[in-house]
């Protein structure tokens, strides 16, 4: 395998691993924005929505962790091969 070949599949695991973070994040974001919005309807976030809010940012965080992690075990994988 030429050099430039294996740096172009490097770039391509890299750039399809953004666009799941990507994907990720702006799932959340929409996630998270949807509770605070509901929240402040009556002006106030009770602690029940705040509970909700960063239990929601939390499970991004731990979604975003597993993704990495999945990514780095398939280029391990690759690496292998």
């Amino acid at each position: 395998m030429y050099k430039w070949q294996s740096n172009q599949q490097k770039l391509s695991r890299k750039a399809e691993q953004h666009e799941k973070m990507k994907f990720l994040a702006e799932a959340k974001l929409s996630s998270i924005t949807d509770l605070i919005l509901k929240a402040l309807t009556d002006n106030t976030i009770s602690e029940e929505e705040y509970s909700l809010i960063l239990a929601e940012l939390d499970k991004f965080r731990k979604m975003k962790e597993n993704l990495r992690k999945t990514c780095k075990t398939s280029k391990i994988k690759q690496q292998a091969t």
